[in-house]
């Protein structure tokens, strides 16, 4: 089974003179996306793509999208990749088109409407030298990779849907609890704290009272013992970093609480 990762970034209009037919067929192309294992959802569409029954609703929350994107507005997105991000934007073609894709709009679109919609963006973006640009971080522990990217859509001589992104637009860190917070949730710590439950009761100490003593006590390591994001050590007390093991019953010992 593959491994899934998780994305959160924004989308936005590059290069090009985009029409408001353009931004529109667009969203319906990304729209064709927002379902399934591996998908890229937008808030923004959030009504378009869970009401399904109620049309009228829905349209609006498309053209609210295709406007936001004339206007030059970061579209925001979440979804996880096939491995990765990177993987799903480079299979935006070929995912896009097929019955599939067609489902995920069927209650706006025929078929053959979207067929057409498809046809005339990617007409349109050759035709015109149009761009769509990504920004993201993509995060997956299995496979242990964490990384930001920038890349953009285009459309090549052999009218396909080609995503470009290069390595001096591809910032790699390491996949570790610390960079997990800062990085990828923008600061949030609720996995820190998810860490230290885990930890304490690994330990065999009151959660409730030594949950945040070792919270403060990690962020005070540089690397903050390396440990891992998703809970790793759960049930595995050998799991947790031998010296944090060590500096956790330190504070114990010496009753800092």
């Amino acid at each position: 089974m593959a491994n899934n990762s998780d994305a959160r970034g924004i989308v936005k209009l590059g290069e090009g003179n985009w029409t408001f037919e353009d931004a529109y067929n667009l969203v319906y192309v990304l729209m064709s996306q927002d379902n399934g294992n591996y998908f890229i959802h937008f808030p923004i569409l959030e009504y378009a793509c869970s009401i399904k029954e109620d049309g009228s609703s829905a349209l609006k929350a498309v053209e609210l999208m295709a406007r936001s994107l004339l206007q030059g507005d970061e579209v925001s997105f979440y979804g996880s990749g096939r491995w990765s991000m990177q993987n799903n934007l480079e299979s935006l073609h070929n995912w896009s088109s097929g019955a599939f894709a067609k489902e995920q709009v069927n209650h706006l679109l025929t078929g053959e409407q979207y067929d057409l919609c498809r046809e005339a963006l990617i007409n349109s973006m050759k035709n015109n030298n149009l761009t769509f640009e990504w920004d993201f971080l993509d995060y997956e522990p299995g496979v242990s990779f964490l990384y930001k990217q920038l890349g953009y859509h285009h459309v090549n001589d052999a009218l396909v849907l080609e995503y470009i992104y290069s390595q001096n637009d591809t910032e790699y860190f390491e996949p570790n609890l610390k960079n997990y917070c800062e990085i990828f949730c923008d600061g949030d710590e609720e996995a820190l704290g998810n860490a230290a439950w885990e930890i304490a009761k690994e330990l065999q100490l009151d959660q409730q009272i030594w949950v945040d003593p070792i919270c403060e006590l990690i962020k005070k390591h540089s690397t903050w013992y390396d440990l891992g994001e998703g809970g790793w050590y759960e049930g595995d007390l050998n799991a947790i970093p031998e010296q944090l093991g060590k500096d956790v019953m330190r504070l114990v010992n010496e009753g800092h609480i």
